[in-house]
């Protein structure tokens, strides 16, 4: 395992950063000023001691209020980024770490709809042979066979040139009509919950589940994308009945 970045690339996390200050400027720099102006209203400290510990505080929470109040958006640029990445619109490279390798590999497209690629925003890494299973006391994830994912810093800067993003927290246009809800025809992993298929008519056929939710549900760990089980399944089981009845 190493932290090497070789000229012309950059880490995932430094794309994650690029990413946040591109697409989301104008949000970080109001959450920047609310904080900084919510720090002014508490008393003044007389003391020059009170005041150098009072700042090193000061510093210290405006640190962890500016991370909190960013939560919402880094999430959202990692699934951005996500979507990039299996879409092909960017490549994710590695040094392979466990033969030693000087070819530059990349991640395969289709290996972003996995949570075999979860570590790579979690830690920065990816485990070309799977994540291993901690063997130590220690709380530090275990690098054993990860390899540091680089990004083509050209093709990143011309990726973010050629995307804008609203505010995750925008109010939708009321002057438009809204948009149907559930996914959109074409998605993304329309092949892979189709691939489940079979899996729902066999649970179904056995009455393991009743309804294709509930067959969605036993699988749900199957299901690819970054939403939550519930909503994952329901994707599932929608395209199934919608299939189904056409059939």
């Amino acid at each position: 395992m190493t932290d090497y970045v070789p000229p012309g690339f950059v880490s995932i996390a430094h794309a994650c950063e690029a990413a946040e200050n591109s697409w989301y400027a104008a949000e970080i720099k109001a959450a920047a000023q609310q904080i900084e102006a919510a720090q002014k209203e508490r008393p003044r400290v007389d003391d020059v001691l009170g005041r150098a510990i009072s700042g090193q505080f000061e510093n210290e929470n405006r640190k962890r209020a500016l991370n909190y109040a960013l939560g919402p958006i880094r999430l959202e640029v990692c699934r951005k980024l996500r979507d990039a990445f299996f879409l092909g619109q960017l490549t994710a490279h590695y040094f392979d770490p466990v033969f030693g390798s000087s070819d530059l590999r990349s991640i395969p497209t289709r290996e972003w709809a996995t949570p075999r690629v979860d570590s790579v925003f979690e830690i920065g890494f990816y485990f070309p042979l799977g994540k291993p299973i901690r063997t130590s006391i220690f709380s530090r994830e275990d690098l054993t066979g990860a390899a540091l994912v680089l990004i083509a810093q050209q093709e990143l800067n011309e990726f973010l040139c050629g995307q804008t993003f609203s505010s995750v927290s925008a109010k939708p246009d009321t002057n438009t009509k809204p948009n149907k809800r559930g996914r959109p025809k074409g998605s993304i992993f329309a092949e892979l919950d189709i691939a489940l298929f079979p899996q729902i008519d066999e649970l179904l056929k056995t009455g393991k589940a009743q309804g294709a939710n509930g067959a969605a549900l036993l699988i749900v760990k199957q299901i690819a994308g970054s939403g939550t089980d519930v909503s994952r399944a329901k994707r599932v089981a929608n395209l199934y009945n919608s299939k189904r009845k056409l059939a």
